[in-house]
């Protein structure tokens, strides 16, 4: 294993649990940007998890403001709405990069194209 893989098994379970669904997201696709996503974590660069993206589904949720302002992105065109999705802390944070394959860049052009007909 290269020296990243080595540092994130060393951390414990109470370190990652908090973060495990982004881990796994990076982790299980291959993108080696997971690493920079782990070395904020590691840095203490998550914050919470924004209100409108909590679980709704208790009572209760609505009075810890829960759920209020999400918007659904299938109830839009093209399925897509700007909404903030990372924590405040990591607001424009960017983990993801498109590779230079054509099929990538396709799905660049496409969501650029998207993101732009606001």
């Amino acid at each position: 294993m290269n020296n990243s893989v080595d540092k994130v098994l060393t951390y414990t379970i109470h370190e990652v649990a908090p973060y495990i669904n982004w881990i796994y997201f990076f982790h299980a696709w291959g993108f080696q940007p997971r690493y920079a996503a782990i070395a904020d974590i590691r840095a203490g660069r998550a914050g919470d998890i924004p209100a409108h993206l909590k679980d709704t589904h208790y009572g209760g949720a609505k009075k810890l403001g829960r759920g209020l302002t999400y918007q659904y992105p299938h109830m839009y065109p093209n399925h897509w709405v700007q909404q903030e999705y990372l924590p405040e802390e990591l607001r424009g944070a960017q983990y993801y990069e498109y590779g230079p394959n054509k099929t990538e860049q396709a799905a660049k052009a496409y969501w650029d194209r998207v993101k732009n007909q606001k």
